[in-house]
């Protein structure tokens, strides 16, 4: 009994999403108006392409990253803030900096880490 109490407690833990950050999202260009958040994990941020990309809420117009990093044995993060859906056209971003676009605004999450040997 004492066992499987033990292995309760400890397989939400493992089963739990690890988070690499968290990109807030405004509705005006100066990061003021908080539209909502987002919070990618690793297999959406560490593909080593800009292809993971995120949106925030409709009518988002301005992003900072406010966290990022999975350790430091990787590489980066590297914070990006991109003109469309597919991250054609992009800036790179510094944690707290805020961006903003006329058209809309998308955030992508890079980071290289070591795979296991």
């Amino acid at each position: 009994m004492r066992l499987f109490v033990a292995l309760s407690a400890v397989l939400p833990l493992i089963s739990a999403e690890v988070i690499v950050g968290q990109l807030n999202f405004y509705y005006d260009t100066n990061c003021k108006s908080y539209a909502g958040s987002v919070y990618p994990s690793p297999t959406e941020a560490s593909s080593g392409v800009l292809g993971n990309v995120r949106g925030g809420p409709a009518g988002s117009k301005s992003l900072l990253w406010v966290s990022g990093g999975l350790g430091p044995e990787c590489q980066g993060p590297w914070f990006f803030a991109c003109k469309n859906k597919e991250c054609s056209a992009w800036d790179g971003v510094e944690q707290g900096e805020c961006k903003s676009f006329e058209n809309g605004v998308w955030g992508a999450y890079q980071e290289l880490c070591p795979v296991g040997e």
